[in-house]
């Protein structure tokens, strides 16, 4: 009888527990994705790494820097957005980026290695760099971008930053917009 007590006890413990555990866990929707928008001073914050917007610049042509940098031009339009990321606990990759129109396109960041990038930062560094997205010049305007970091090995949901019309209507294009090298400071 003690044995069917104690299975039961702990048959209630793991119930309680799962209970707990889903009642805390943010609301990720139906998408399984929890996303974290950007507060009053601009970064917008997550448990595994925050993430702000510097700049954004609308051009036909971007030119990364060093030696072996080369301009890339579009007929259509470069949406180049300059951020910081920061990782907490872990280190972290910032490689997926998406830009998201109102009309319901998602437009993924360029994968030209050229490009600088904000990618990988580790604990107590910000890294700082740029996302460079090729898109129709209609579907610019107030356009959402949404930052996913890696989560490591185990993931129990899939975070996501998300900055709200981020793109303005009145974005006015530019010549030349030339990417800084990515870097990183001391942050911590």
């Amino acid at each position: 009888m003690k044995a069917g007590v104690r299975g039961v006890l702990s048959l209630l413990a793991c119930l309680l527990v799962v209970g707990l555990l889903t009642g805390l866990k943010p609301d990720t929707g139906a998408s399984g994705v929890r996303y974290y928008g950007a507060g009053a001073d601009g970064w917008a914050r997550s448990p595994q790494g925050d993430v702000k917007v510097d700049s954004i610049h609308l051009t036909q042509r971007v030119r990364g820097t060093g030696s072996y940098a080369r301009e890339v031009t579009t007929t259509y339009a470069f949406v180049v957005v300059r951020l910081r990321v920061s990782a907490h606990g872990e280190s972290r990759v910032f490689s997926k980026m998406e830009l998201r129109t109102p009309d319901g396109y998602t437009y993924e960041q360029l994968g030209d290695p050229m490009l600088a990038r904000a990618g990988y930062v580790n604990p107590g560094f910000t890294s700082i760099g740029a996302a460079v997205f090729e898109m129709p010049p209609d579907r610019v305007a107030h356009s959402t971008l949404v930052v996913y970091p890696t989560q490591g090995f185990l993931v129990v949901y899939q975070a996501a930053l998300r900055f709200d019309q981020v793109v303005p209507a009145d974005l006015q294009p530019e010549t030349l917009v030339v990417l800084a090298d990515a870097r990183k400071e001391v942050t911590s």
